[in-house]
């Protein structure tokens, strides 16, 4: 394996010690002969949309030929877990990628037509062509941690729900206007499969949505006293899971755990996703972030109108540095690991300011912070 570069040595070592600074450097890798070399010829260009050419509709015209290399003895496990690894940074560019390309086309949007609601709703196109495109699914996990802002729970178009479900049966009824077939779903232990739509030789109804009343009888849920479509105003009785129709499917377990489109397209690649919690600012560096660009644009001079405004929160975006917002990872890490070692909020505020060369608190200082936490402050409140 090769050695780091400079630059990668300077950015570890920052990580470890906030304070510390290092001019990057880059070698040169240009050269073949280099250890580091790596042929660029066969490297797949990235699509406007986003995506990535199949490796079959990509004809090579590289120089390199495998079988000139001279053999050379390779740890497998070594060699298997650098692969692993760079799958997931490439899944990771891939996303960034793909987050970029939405917030141009969300700015391009906005500029076209300065009325339009600026937010990112993901029912365009490209969300459905991105979900639906068939990526590799790799040999490693990855961890992918995200803010719990509502656009990351944003749900696929055909995704579970009953907030619209008429009770009975229509020829035309998609959760969305104009939108696709809600999917096909499994209930029970046993991982019964079930649609909601009958099928399109059906000899009374081809292709009809079932109705809220047929789903819940064929999961044979059905009460004897029968139910209303839902409840007034669905405001149910607290406590309630079968006084109507709606209540009903918002409590089964496949309309329960339902998930974000974001949260399908990254489990179902075999990595894990998850969202930092809300109002923990300490726990999520990406809030940390925000506020240093607000801070920015606050200490910035009054803006005159909307597009002067709109460049000046892009640019103090762009303007915080990338070694505070590893800074603010590592704090937020600290804060984690404090709580996980059982200190309060207080607690773990103090012990951040008191001890951050690190990402974790030493199980062997803990017990020394508590107890000179409470002899300085009397306990924790």
């Amino acid at each position: 394996m090769g050695r780091h570069s400079k630059a990668t040595t300077a950015r570890l070592g920052n990580l470890n010690h906030p304070r510390r600074s290092y001019k990057p450097t880059v070698e040169d890798v240009s050269k073949s002969e280099d250890e580091d070399y790596i042929p660029t010829s066969n490297r797949q260009p990235l699509l406007e949309e986003g995506f990535f050419f199949l490796d079959e509709d990509l004809d090579s015209d590289s120089d390199w030929d495998p079988e000139d290399e001279e053999e050379v003895e390779v740890d497998e496990e070594e060699l298997e877990g650098l692969k692993n690894e760079s799958d997931i940074h490439q899944f990771a560019a891939v996303l960034c990628e793909a987050q970029a390309l939405a917030v141009k086309a969300e700015r391009e949007a906005a500029a076209d037509k300065p009325n339009r609601p600026k937010h990112y709703t993901g029912n365009s196109k490209r969300s459905q062509r991105l979900h639906a495109f068939n990526w590799k699914k790799l040999a490693a996990a990855g961890l992918f941690l995200f803010d719990n802002a509502p656009s990351h729970q944003k749900r696929a178009m055909d995704a579970l729900s009953a907030r619209k479900m008429p009770k009975n049966a229509h020829a035309t009824w998609t959760h969305h206007k104009d939108g696709p077939k809600m999917r096909t779903t499994c209930f029970s232990e046993h991982s019964t499969i079930q649609d909601f739509y009958y099928p399109d030789d059906h000899p009374t109804m081809p292709g009809w949505f079932k109705g809220m009343e047929n789903i819940i009888r064929e999961r044979s849920l059905w009460p004897q006293r029968g139910l209303n479509a839902q409840c007034e105003g669905f405001k149910c009785e607290p406590g309630k899971t079968d006084c109507c129709c709606r209540r009903l499917l918002f409590t089964q377990p496949d309309f329960v755990n339902q998930k974000s489109c974001l949260e399908e397209l990254i489990t179902s690649r075999g990595h894990i996703c998850d969202f930092y919690p809300k109002y923990h600012c300490e726990l999520n560096f990406i809030e940390q972030y925000w506020g240093a660009a607000k801070l920015q644009y606050r200490n910035s001079p009054k803006t005159t109108d909307i597009k002067e405004m709109e460049r000046n929160v892009l640019a103090c975006l762009d303007d915080v540095p990338d070694v505070s917002i590893k800074r603010y990872a590592n704090r937020a890490a600290r804060f984690i690991n404090g709580y996980f070692q059982g200190l309060t909020g207080p607690e773990a505020a103090w012990a951040n300011r008191k001890y951050h060369g690190h990402r974790t608190l030493p199980a062997s200082v803990v017990a020394k912070l508590k107890e000179e936490f409470l002899k300085r402050f009397g306990g924790s409140k």
